[in-house]
C-alpha cells in the first residue's frame, strides 16, 4: 500500500465549514452596525459637551448666554440645533459662539445639519442651558445616564421614543 501525504478534499471542506461557522458567529457578536451607531453617539456626545462648554465660556465672558441681550433673554423650550435660531450664519446663536471664538468656524461644517437635527437645546432660565440628543446605539440607550426627555426633564419610566420626537431616553448635558 502506498501512503498518501496531505489532506483529503472532505477534510479540507470540513475545516473550511467550521471556520465559516466561527466567522459568522464572530461577526454576529461584533455587530458592525451597532459599532457604527456607538461611534456616531460618541461623536454627538462630544459635540454636545463642546457646545455646552462653549456656552459656559461665553457666559463667563459676557455675563449672559448668546440668546440674551442686555438682561433680556429669549427663553425656548425644546429646539433643534438645526433650527434657524441656532443655525443661521448671520443671526444664529451658534454663529455668536463662533464669532466670539468659543467655537471654531469648522464646528458647523463638521456637525452638519443631519446631526444638528438630532441635538436639542432648551433654556427656560437665563443662566442655564440643557443640550440633549437621543442615542442610536443600544449600549447608550440602556445606560443609566439616559433618562431624560429632550427638554432635560427626568423621564423616570425611560419610555424611549424611537419615532424621533421629543419623548424619553435622551442623553443630556447641563
Amino acid at each position: 500500500m502506498k501512503r498518501s501525504l496531505g489532506f483529503t478534499l472532505i477534510e479540507l471542506l470540513v475545516v473550511l465549514g467550521i471556520l465559516g461557522i466561527l466567522a459568522a458567529g464572530l461577526l454576529a457578536a461584533i455587530d458592525p452596525f451597532e459599532q457604527l451607531k456607538k461611534a456616531r453617539d460618541t461623536n454627538l456626545r462630544n459635540t454636545v459637551i463642546e457646545l455646552l462648554n462653549a456656552s459656559t465660556r461665553y457666559y463667563a465672558t459676557h455675563g449672559e448666554l448668546p440668546w440674551c441681550s442686555a438682561g433680556t433673554c429669549t427663553t425656548f423650550t425644546v429646539t433643534k440645533l438645526s433650527d434657524t435660531t441656532f443655525w443661521d450664519t448671520t443671526t444664529g446663536y451658534l454663529q455668536d459662539l463662533i464669532d466670539d471664538g468659543e467655537l471654531k468656524s469648522e464646528f458647523r461644517t463638521g456637525l452638519g445639519t443631519g446631526n444638528a437635527g438630532r441635538i436639542y437645546a432648551t433654556s427656560g432660565d437665563p443662566t442655564e442651558v440643557i443640550i440633549c440628543f437621543q442615542p442610536d446605539s443600544k449600549a447608550l440607550r440602556n445606560d443609566d445616564t439616559v433618562q431624560y426627555d429632550a427638554d432635560g426633564s427626568v423621564n423616570a419610566t425611560k419610555a424611549c421614543d424611537t419615532a424621533g420626537t421629543t419623548n424619553g431616553c435622551y442623553w443630556c448635558a447641563r
